[in-house]
């Protein structure tokens, strides 16, 4: 199993999982955490009854119901087993859930080997290259602060997550060795992505988008057209299971009959009661601006209070990209914050100098984790534009996937480019912000009083 990731990723990875039980053990199910309970009643119904909920019965009852079913037969096992202590039930939820997002995390890392790890330069195991970039980056992706703070959470964003990796995963193999099966693996896991959430369309979006990448770089396009019918014929017939089977289809339904008018159909939720301090203004100034002296002197974001900078797009997506929008204790762990708060910025204009200034990009596999990262921006944005509140980085978690690959690539870049310093620059950044995110755990949670 090692010598899948090589021993110092591997060993990165132990050594998260370590921080992500050390933090379980820190945090009950309703810390820091978004709507527990209302999950947790969804999870109970269906433990007791065998049965989907209705939407109306709780806050997150709209869900596709896959990771629900899961969990209600976790909770029903465990009072099988005579476990009646609900604080205890909760915790096991909470430890399924981390064992989710350690698999999301495994698979996460096997992407980023993908990326940088070829059978041609695995003897540069060896030498400071590719080897070493693939340990940073998965080290930046594994130690990425709100990633240990999402997989202790009870909710059914963490299964979305390992699904929607491994589209990413088969993917990129398909486009590398343009084998059937793993094109038919993607479209499995993006039903099962569907069915766990409704965001797994995006899943078919992303898989639609490679389809006609290959087409558009086949120059016998036109001769296999009858070929990539089938595959898109294909992709929209899972797509349709999914449809229904995640309940937006029903949803759907019920809506054009005239029920539930004032719903949204993919966030069912956000027109049936959202507190209107939530919202915020949708001008472009709130888009086009920057508050910077704010993101470099609050270590946190706060989705009721604009003294955080909330009402600014790239304020509230960048802070809560780091913590979510939740606050700890503690002089040194904010400074810690703020100090990440700046690697982060640093970060940005980092990858963006690369994009900017580079003209051809090292490695080809890159192409779906650009897609990946450009349709979850944008997803993120709509989300804003369209209800008029600001989301959560949850919801596009997988975009940090993305993110870590472009770090590594930058620093490939800058290489071929010469630029020394800011290749060492790069990898500066990277390594003290995974330095900081551990010290920023350990001085907010584990040492809290």
């Amino acid at each position: 199993m090692i010598n899948s990731f090589g021993k110092i990723p591997a060993i990165i990875l132990l050594l998260g999982l370590t921080v992500q039980i050390i933090y379980l053990i820190h945090t009950p199910y309703n810390i820091r955490s978004n709507d527990a309970d209302d999950h947790i009643k969804y999870i109970e119904y269906v433990a007791q009854n065998y049965y989907i909920p209705d939407w109306s019965l709780c806050w997150e009852c709209h869900q596709s119901p896959f990771y629900y079913i899961l969990a209600g037969a976790i909770y029903k096992a465990s009072t099988i087993f005579g476990i009646s202590d609900k604080t205890l039930i909760y915790f096991i939820l909470q430890a399924f859930s981390l064992f989710l997002f350690s698999l999301f995390s495994l698979i996460s890392v096997l992407i980023l080997r993908k990326i940088f790890i070829t059978d041609k330069n695995e003897e540069d195991k060896k030498h400071f290259s590719q080897y070493y970039i693939y340990c940073l980056v998965s080290a930046l992706f594994v130690f990425w602060p709100t990633n240990i703070i999402n997989s202790a959470r009870i909710t059914n964003d963490i299964l979305f997550n390992l699904f929607y990796a491994l589209v990413l995963f088969f993917l990129i193999r398909w486009l590398d060795k343009n084998q059937n099966k793993d094109f038919y693996l993607s479209i499995l896991f993006s039903l099962l992505a569907f069915i766990t959430k409704a965001h797994g369309l995006l899943a078919f979006v992303l898989v639609g988008a490679c389809v006609l990448f290959v087409f558009a770089k086949d120059k016998k396009r036109f001769g296999n057209l009858k070929f990539y019918l089938k595959k898109a014929g294909l992709v929209f017939i899972i797509f349709l299971i999914g449809f229904f089977g995640s309940r937006l289809g029903a949803r759907a339904i019920d809506k054009v009959g005239g029920g539930e008018e004032k719903r949204n159909i993919m966030v069912w939720n956000v027109g049936g009661g959202l507190n209107h301090l939530l919202f915020t203004e949708n001008k472009v100034q709130n888009y086009v601006y920057f508050d910077t002296k704010i993101f470099l002197t609050e270590p946190y974001i706060n989705n009721w209070d604009d003294k955080y900078g909330r009402q600014y797009f790239w304020n509230f997506l960048l802070k809560n990209s780091l913590f979510g929008e939740f606050f700890f204790n503690g002089l040194i762990a904010q400074n810690i914050a703020i100090g990440m708060s700046a690697l982060l910025l640093m970060m940005m204009f980092w990858i963006v100098g690369y994009i900017l200034f580079t003209t051809k990009e090292s490695l080809k596999n890159n192409f779906v984790l650009k897609i990946n990262a450009g349709l979850l921006l944008i997803v993120f944005a709509a989300f804003k534009i369209v209800l008029g509140t600001n989301g959560d980085f949850r919801l596009i978690l997988p975009i940090l996937i993305s993110i870590s690959s472009f770090a590594g690539v930058g620093i490939l870049e800058y290489r071929r480019k010469g630029l020394k310093n800011m290749e060492i620059i790069g990898y500066s950044i990277f390594s003290l912000f995974a330095i900081l995110s551990i010290l920023f755990f350990t001085f907010a949670v584990f040492l809290e009083k």
